[in-house]
């Protein structure tokens, strides 16, 4: 062989294994851009589970206030009907989404109670007129302010959190 054969086959070679790194440096990138990609899916899919509980819970409250305040004006038992819904609904969230999404609801003691919610929450029920009857429910968070409730909502690769705020108002207003 000559210098000119050996030269070419030198050059075809390097050409060659700079094609094959290209090649697999662009399906690396496809590979991280499909990753990517699916992590992004599955975080919107989180955020819309976690604006699902917030709505829910929206709905839940002012629901049972408004149907409670056609049977009875009483505060306490208001706010018991209210929190045995919230409790109810809290433990069936965390089964509805299952087993793509873990919804898993805390508190500082560990999982909420109805117990939890009445020490940490409060009603307030005023007549507005004549036969009109207005009804608040509030998160207070206890005494102090610091007993939070919040869900860690979790898929395969990301995770989000819901808050119910202290200071969470929702109201409800009854015709009799």
């Amino acid at each position: 062989m000559n210098k000119n054969g050996i030269f070419c086959a030198a050059v075809l070679l390097a050409f060659a294994g700079i094609q094959i790194a290209l090649l697999e440096a662009e399906n690396s990138a496809a590979a991280e851009i499909q990753s990517a990609a699916g992590t992004a899916f599955e975080t919107e899919r989180l955020n819309l589970a976690r604006t699902a509980v917030e709505n829910s819970m929206d709905a839940l409250i002012s629901e049972t206030m408004r149907g409670q305040l056609l049977l009875n004006s009483d505060s306490g038992k208001i706010k018991k009907a209210v929190n045995e819904k919230i409790a109810a609904f809290l433990q069936s969230s965390q089964a509805a989404y299952a087993p793509e999404i873990k919804i898993e609801f805390k508190t500082a003691a560990g999982a909420p109670s109805e117990e939890f919610l009445n020490q940490n929450s409060a009603i307030i029920v005023e007549a507005v007129g004549a036969k009109t009857i207005m009804c608040e429910y509030s998160f207070t968070g206890g005494v102090l302010k610091n007993n939070r409730l919040w869900a860690e909502i979790s898929g395969a690769k990301t995770k989000t959190q819901f808050m119910l705020p202290i200071g969470y108002s929702i109201a409800a207003t009854a015709v009799k």
